[in-house]
């Protein structure tokens, strides 16, 4: 018997009262009604990327090591349970759901 497929958190996971760039635009603060506050680095949002484009270039080897340097330039909000952002890099494929930020905001600070 094939294992069940693990599907993806659309829910959301519950959106941050509102979203902050500080920095110079290179760093992602949301903070939640939970009094609760995470922050993530622009550089190390666009590297966990998990548009297509980003995918078949880690799949290819062609992933860059890493991303100095990079402000957020724009976000658009996807519905009520994500965040596409826009680099300074010119990539703007990357769909964020809140849930997915919250797990790298962890990974990042912990």
């Amino acid at each position: 018997m094939a294992a069940a497929a693990v599907q993806p958190d659309f829910s959301g996971g519950g959106r941050a009262d509102e979203v902050i760039l500080r920095n110079n635009d290179s760093t992602l603060e949301l903070p939640f009604a939970s009094s609760v506050s995470i922050e993530a680095n622009a550089g190390a949002l666009r590297a966990a990327c998990r548009c297509a484009w980003c995918t078949k270039a880690r799949v290819e080897g062609a992933f860059p090591g890493g991303f100095s340097g990079l402000s957020i330039t724009q976000i658009k909000p996807i519905g009520t349970y994500a965040l596409n952002l826009h680099f300074s890099d010119g990539h703007d494929r990357g769909v964020f759901p809140w849930s997915y930020l919250r797990q790298l905001a962890k990974g990042l600070s912990g």
